[in-house]
């Protein structure tokens, strides 16, 4: 949402940015698929800097393509051929213009590193930050990442074949400002990063009870996969089906989401964590239960406050008057502006 109140959309299944008045009026629609300076490969995720810079990554094309919050494009900025490959996501922009990107790891995108052998395998994520013109990237951080579980395949000619663990931690990485905040999901636990040197700032920690990982919450995850992978004929797909259905699941619910779950700082420069979305059935076993999403929330001195629960079916993506973000009505997405507390809930 931006400062006016205007709701900025991000289709990626036509590459479009589709600009809305505050009433939901249909303003202009901009990029498409295509090559074009403004056009997309393959638009994966938006997200608004300060000032309304638009961030819309590319990853089809492995760029990131800047927009002015009225729709003209302004520039693009590559990262392709750097270190941190095709794989990479953008977690924020800091105040000096540079991007901040994260590795996901080399099992994330399907890099099967020499040597990989059978067994339990981390990733480590690398935190990148890119100059404003993308002349320059320096790795300023590392943070585990999601675990796997490797097993030789014999129709692909015994190849070490990677799979994710169920319900493996994955790191959360937020940039905004002057800070990076860093989390494995092992424990509760996030680290507050000055960008410029490194040094950490805050170490953020809450109440947590671990919560042990059950039948249903397998089951569901499972299916959630299926659901994802549905007719592919590509037989990797398969696999790996037949690969998870045997692999060792992890332990307990990890302690908070990492990507892609989005991590947010409000206009009062709160921190809005969310937990583990995939979670499901953690809290209780009712359909609605499992359709919610629940937000950990930190002062900007980095006192935990509570813990906020929102509708069914609402993914909070943004802060303005309270939260915009994301329901699904029969079967279809569309856009929703929450006005203060309106269908959410505290805990404590």
């Amino acid at each position: 949402r931006l400062a006016d109140g205007r709701i900025v959309v991000a289709d990626g299944s036509s590459g479009e940015l589709r600009f809305f008045a505050h009433d939901g009026t249909h303003v202009r629609t901009v990029g498409g698929l295509g090559g074009g300076p403004a056009e997309f490969g393959e638009l994966s995720s938006l997200m608004r800097s300060p000032g309304d810079t638009l961030l819309a990554v590319d990853r089809g094309r492995q760029r990131i393509a800047m927009f002015t919050d009225s729709g003209e494009f302004a520039r693009g900025l590559s990262y392709r051929g750097l270190a941190f490959g095709p794989g990479a996501f953008l977690a924020g922009r800091l105040n000096d213009g540079s991007l901040v990107l994260v590795d996901p790891g080399a099992l994330a995108k399907m890099s099967i590193p020499t040597g990989l052998s059978p067994g339990q395998v981390r990733d480590t994520a690398l935190v990148v930050r890119l100059a404003p013109d993308g002349s320059d990237a320096d790795t300023v951080a590392k943070v585990l990442g999601a675990m796997w579980s490797v097993e030789r395949v014999e129709e692909l000619g015994s190849i070490p074949f990677p799979v994710p663990m169920p319900y493996s931690p994955a790191p959360l990485v937020y940039a905004h400002g002057t800070r990076i905040v860093l989390g494995d999901g092992d424990g509760y636990e996030l680290r507050v990063l000055d960008a410029t040197t490194g040094r950490i700032e805050q170490i953020l920690r809450k109440p947590y009870t671990q919560v042990a990982v059950r039948d249903a919450n397998i089951e569901t995850f499972m299916q959630r996969y299926r659901d994802q992978v549905g007719d592919d004929p590509n037989p990797a797909a398969a696999i790996t089906i037949r690969l998870l259905e045997g692999a060792p699941v992890h332990e307990h619910i990890p302690a908070f989401g990492g990507f892609p779950a989005p991590t947010l700082i409000d206009t009062a420069g709160w921190l809005w964590v969310p937990s583990y979305m995939p979670q499901l059935t953690a809290f209780g076993d009712t359909p609605d239960n499992a359709r919610v999403s629940y937000w950990d929330v930190f002062d900007a001195a980095g006192e935990w406050q509570g813990r906020v629960v929102s509708p069914p079916d609402f993914r909070l993506t943004d802060f303005r008057v309270f939260g915009v973000g994301v329901q699904t009505v029969d079967g279809v997405e569309r856009v929703v502006v929450l006005e203060s507390g309106m269908g959410m809930k505290a805990e404590r």
